[in-house]
Parts: C-alpha cells; sequence; structure tokens
C-alpha cells in the first residue's frame, strides 16, 4: 500500500511548530527550534511543488542579485571576507519565505483561527513570564540582568530586552486591533489584557517597545475617544471593573510599601531603574542613540566602496549588526537595495489602500501596524531575529486576512 504524504500540510504543521517554539531562547549548536522547523517547513513546501508567484520571484532575485553582486566587487578590490557571516544570506530569504508561507497559508481560514490562538497564548506567557522573571532574579532563584530575557537563555546575565519589548509590542498592538476581536474576546478582556502588557513592557526597561506601544495607544485611544463622544455611552461594567482595579493595586502597593506583607518590597529598586529607563526619551545624552548615528556613517563608508550604487555585501560589512535597518541595507547593498526594498513597501501599501473589502479603519491599522515594525527596525534591525520576524510577520499577515475576512470572494479576486 502506498501512502501518499502531503508535503503542502506538512510545511504548515513545521510553520505551527516554528511559532510555538519561537519563545525559547535556547540553541542546538548555535540554531534555535524555530529556525530548524523553518528550514523543515520550506523543505516541505518545495516538496510540494507549489507555485511562486511571479512578483515574489522577482524580489528574491533582486535582492540576491545586488547582495551577491555587492559581495563579488567587495572580493575584488581585496576587502576581507568574513565567510561565516552567509547566515545573513539566509536570514533575507527566510524573511520573503515567511511572508509566502503566511499569504499562501492563512487563507484557510480554520488555520488562521488556530494561528491566532497559538499566538495569543505566546503573547500571555511572554508577558506573564516579564514579572516572574523579575521575581526570580529578585529571589536569586536564577542570576541574571536586572532586565528579562527570552525564557530558557543560556546566560540570563546577557540581557536581550530591547528585542524582548519590541516583540512584546508588536503582538500586543496586532492583538489589541485584530486578533482579539477575531477571538471574539470581549472589550474588557482586551483592555485588561493591554494594561497588563504595558505594564510589562515598563518592566522591560526598553524604550523601543514603548515607543511602538504609544504610537498605537495614542491612535486608538483618539479613534475611541471620537467614538465615545460620538454615542455619549460608556459600559458600566468596564468602567467599574477598571476603576476597582486601580483601587486593588494602590491597595497592594501601599500594603507592601509600608508592611512588606508579601515580600516583594526588594522587587521595587529593580523595577524602579527599569522603569527610569524605559522612560528616559532624552535622546541628546544617550549613548546608544549617539552609537546608531555613528554606526550609520560607518554603513555609508561601507557603500562608498561600491560607489554608494551598490555595498560590501553582508561578508565584509565592517560590523555585523548596525542598530538599525536602514544602516544595514546601507551597508550590505548600498542605495539599490534600500531602493528596491522601499519600493516593495510602497507597492504593498498602494495595494492595500485600494483594497474595496478593507474598510478606512482597516486600512488604517494596517497601516499603522507596518508602520510600527518599520519604526521599530529603523531603530535596531530586529527583523534579522527569526524570534522577533517570525511573530511580527505572522502578527501583521494575520492581521491582514482577517480584515478581509468578511468578503472572502472579493479579496481573493483583487489580491
Amino acid at each position: 500500500m502506498v501512502i501518499a504524504i502531503n508535503f503542502y500540510k506538512l510545511s504548515k504543521f513545521f510553520l505551527f511548530l516554528a511559532i510555538f517554539c519561537t519563545p525559547i531562547s535556547y540553541d542546538i549548536l548555535s540554531v534555535r527550534l524555530n529556525d530548524i522547523f523553518l528550514i523543515c517547513a520550506f523543505l516541505m513546501l518545495f516538496a510540494s511543488r507549489k507555485s511562486i508567484s511571479s512578483e515574489f520571484g522577482l524580489i528574491v532575485g533582486v535582492i540576491f542579485f545586488i547582495l551577491i553582486v555587492s559581495t563579488l566587487h567587495s572580493a575584488a578590490i581585496g576587502l576581507n571576507i568574513n565567510y561565516h557571516r552567509i547566515l545573513f544570506f539566509y536570514k533575507y530569504f527566510i524573511i520573503i519565505f515567511v511572508i509566502l508561507m503566511c499569504q499562501s497559508f492563512f487563507k484557510d481560514s480554520m488555520y488562521l483561527r488556530r494561528i491566532c490562538v497559538l499566538y495569543f497564548y505566546i503573547m500571555v506567557f511572554l508577558v506573564g513570564w516579564v514579572f516572574l522573571y523579575v521575581f526570580l532574579v529578585n529571589r536569586g532563584i536564577i542570576s541574571g540582568n536586572s532586565r528579562p530575557s527570552f525564557p530558557l537563555s543560556r546566560d540570563y546575565l546577557i540581557s536581550d530586552a530591547h528585542l524582548y519589548s519590541a516583540t512584546l509590542a508588536m503582538m500586543i498592538s496586532s492583538y489589541v486591533m485584530f486578533i482579539g476581536k477575531f477571538l471574539k474576546h470581549s472589550s474588557l478582556k482586551i483592555v485588561t489584557i493591554f494594561l497588563v502588557s504595558f505594564s510589562a513592557l515598563v518592566v522591560c526597561g526598553s524604550r523601543s517597545g514603548l515607543l511602538m506601544i504609544g504610537i498605537v495607544g495614542l491612535s486608538i485611544g483618539l479613534w475611541k475617544i471620537v467614538l465615545i463622544l460620538s454615542r455619549l455611552r460608556v459600559s458600566s461594567s468596564l468602567f467599574f471593573t477598571l476603576f476597582f482595579m486601580c483601587v486593588f493595586v494602590i491597595f497592594i502597593v501601599c500594603v507592601e510599601r509600608y508592611y512588606g506583607l508579601f515580600g516583594i518590597s526588594r522587587s521595587f529598586d529593580l523595577v524602579a531603574a527599569n522603569v527610569q529607563r524605559s522612560l528616559n526619551f532624552n535622546l541628546s545624552n544617550d549613548l546608544s542613540s549617539q552609537l546608531r548615528f555613528k554606526f550609520l556613517a560607518v554603513a555609508i563608508e561601507d557603500s562608498n566602496n561600491g560607489f554608494y550604487v551598490f555595498g560590501v555585501g553582508p561578508l565584509a560589512a565592517s560590523k555585523v549588526f548596525f542598530d538599525g535597518i536602514l544602516s544595514v541595507l546601507i551597508s550590505h547593498g548600498g542605495a539599490s537595495l534600500v531602493f528596491v526594498i522601499a519600493l516593495f513597501l510602497l507597492n504593498f501599501w498602494k495595494r492595500l489602500l485600494r483594497l474595496e473589502c478593507l474598510n478606512f479603519t482597516s486600512k488604517f491599522n494596517l497601516s499603522l501596524l507596518i508602520l510600527i515594525y518599520i519604526v521599530s527596525n529603523i531603530i535596531t534591525e530586529y527583523i534579522f531575529v527569526t524570534r522577533n520576524m517570525l511573530l511580527a510577520i505572522c502578527g501583521i499577515t494575520a492581521c491582514f486576512f482577517i480584515a478581509c475576512e468578511q468578503d472572502r470572494k472579493l479579496f481573493n479576486r483583487e489580491y
């Protein structure tokens, strides 16, 4: 008896596993589980012989042409080639491949719902881990940095709180805008989760996540105020629940501060330091902000070797990471790579605005999601870290399909 293997379904399964394992920072020979499952998903999709749109093929071809030409030119003029950085070619490829998979798989409504449920529980887990991490460090159960890191990290003394904060902010934004309602969560539940998640972002001690959620919160807040003023009515259950939550938190803080009954008073200094750093947006004397401008100058100097049209390629770049996606693209591929990616984003946004199956609010929220992710990557190139890239792209794509769920036939005809 011949057993038929559905490689397409296997590819969807491996993508699900990749998302499931994303919060786990533990690696095997410097390769994390989500990367292993993504590679398996690619192999299964390739084996399924599903056709790839000419647009995606063109994007992959042009990007890799620029990178390869830049690398070959660097070798020709005698620049130092670091072959261990060849992993960057994988990073460029996997970003495009994840977009392709999400676009193909999320058309299945049942699969989309399962992804959204998984996405929600991962978000809740990451929010809870922030507070658990502070407790474990304060109690001396684990030895680590005051700022949290992803679960099961090999060394908690080296914090990746900036990555953690940006990833969590992207997930919270996707949940508040689309996924929460898609999962039929009440407004009370969405608001409550948002408030707790915002507290977790503050405790992370990173400005990037707060900036992202601040943009989203301000935009949604202004929109909700307009709606409330137009209706002149506020849910009494929502008001009283939030009121008693605030009273309860104030009571716990006061009792702990004066009596220390809960044994967490020693955590105040730890949390306060992270809060102070999160809310410090004075960039004039901030070392990390100044370094980003210096790294941008280094990237421009790299592209000078390719006459600014091309870069030096990933293998000959002056730095591995530049703390900013713009600097990375300039160093790797020069002005041509920046232009190609900017053209792709503008074309996608233009097509998004033309979809008749989306109302103004959906278009605005989707544009806002894309905007805050671009802003976060201008700060630091998070998209080259699979843990962030996978959750962000899956979140944005899921929100896109959720917004189009109401008129699937019209969507398939236009997209």
